[in-house]
C-alpha cells in the first residue's frame, strides 16, 4: 500500500479544499494506506472549528481519520503564531516541532516514502 502526507494549508476561511482533503486522505486510510494528516499555517484553526461545530461536514472526516489511527499532527510554529495551541491540543491533534522549528520535516517524510499531498 502507498504511504501519504497530506499537507493542509487551507484555513476555515477555504472550506471546500479543507473538506476534501480530509475526505481523500480518510478514504485512503479506509483502503489500508498509510495516511498523515498536518495541519499547518492557518489550517491549525481546524481543530478547534471541528469541536465546536459538530455539523461541519468535515468533522466527519476528522473523526474516522481518528478511528482508522491515521496520523493526524499539527505544527506547534503555527499552532503558535495562530493562537490555536490549546484547541489542538483539546482536539486530540499531537503538536510536532515546537513554537522555534516548523514541523513536520518533509524531506523526513520523502525519506520514509511518503509521497506529500500539499492542499493550501
Amino acid at each position: 500500500m502507498g504511504k501519504y502526507a497530506v499537507l493542509l494549508n487551507a484555513g476555515p476561511k477555504d472550506a471546500g479544499p479543507a473538506t476534501n482533503a480530509l475526505r481523500y486522505a480518510a478514504t485512503l486510510a479506509a483502503a489500508s494506506h498509510d495516511v498523515a494528516v498536518y495541519f499547518d499555517g492557518a489550517a491549525t484553526a481546524w481543530p478547534k472549528e471541528l469541536v465546536s461545530r459538530l455539523d461541519h461536514p468535515m468533522r466527519t472526516y476528522f473523526d474516522e481519520l481518528l478511528e482508522l489511527d491515521a496520523t493526524v499532527g499539527a505544527c506547534a510554529l503555527c499552532a503558535s503564531a495562530y493562537e490555536t495551541t490549546e484547541s489542538c491540543k483539546q482536539a486530540g491533534v499531537e503538536l510536532l516541532g515546537s513554537t522555534d522549528e516548523h514541523a513536520p520535516d518533509v524531506s523526513l517524510l520523502i525519506e520514509d516514502g511518503y509521497e506529500l499531498l500539499p492542499v493550501g
